[in-house]
Parts: C-alpha cells; structure tokens; sequence
C-alpha cells in the first residue's frame, strides 16, 4: 500500500504490524516546501494567489493544508524508536544519491530486492 497518510490515520493492523512493515521514505522538507507550493499553485489554478514567502511562512508555521511536515515526520521517527524491525526509516535525497549503499545499508530482510525496489519506485 502506498500512503501519504500520517501514522495515525494508517490501519490497526498496519500500525501493529500484523499484516507488513513499513518503508518511510522522508523528504527534506526544504525540497518538500518547494514541492508543495508549486503543487498548491497547480491545484488553486492561481499561481499568484499566495507568494512564496506566504508559503514559506505557512509551512514553517504548521499551517499548510497538505499536511504538517514536522509532525509527521517525528510521529513516524518515534514509532520506528520503539519498533526498529518493523519500520525502515530512508530518506529520499539518500536514495537519489547512493540507492544500492542505502539498501544495503538497511540490509532489506530476506533479500527480497524485487519487492522493496517497487515500493521505492512507486514512492519517488
């Protein structure tokens, strides 16, 4: 399952890894701001309706409708404090730079290299 959702709003058994574990893919969120408000500007249809540094200064506030990077970012680092075998915390930019260092890194469990290469690529 792919999911932009934030740790709370995943499944029960998800959350308790009865079913899976899971791959966090983080973003800067200097790259994800960027992302966000040209995004904002796509989907509004008014690309001049909020000014970058309005946005800049929403996101930096915790007040972009997209979602609270800061929030969901350290729900899910703490999750993966308490449950390291059940959660793969990676970040995008290190995948970008060295994937192969990265995953290996990680030590993907049972080699399944097919598998976690999907969820990566589906991810990006």
């Amino acid at each position: 399952m792919k999911t932009r959702s934030q740790y709370e709003l995943l499944p029960e058994d998800i959350k308790q890894g009865k079913k899976c574990k899971i791959i966090y893919v983080a973003r800067n969120p200097k790259d994800l701001c960027v992302l966000n408000y040209h995004f904002h500007r796509m989907l509004t249809g008014t690309p001049d309706l909020v000014t970058w540094e309005e946005f800049l200064a929403n996101f930096c506030s915790h007040k972009v409708g997209l979602g609270d990077w800061f929030d969901h970012t350290l729900k899910f680092r703490e999750k993966y404090q308490e449950v390291k075998e059940r959660i793969y915390v990676v970040t995008y930019e290190n995948l970008k730079k060295a994937f192969r260092k990265e995953v290996e890194s990680k030590k993907c469990r049972n080699n399944n290299w097919t598998l976690f290469l999907n969820i990566v690529h589906l991810t990006a």
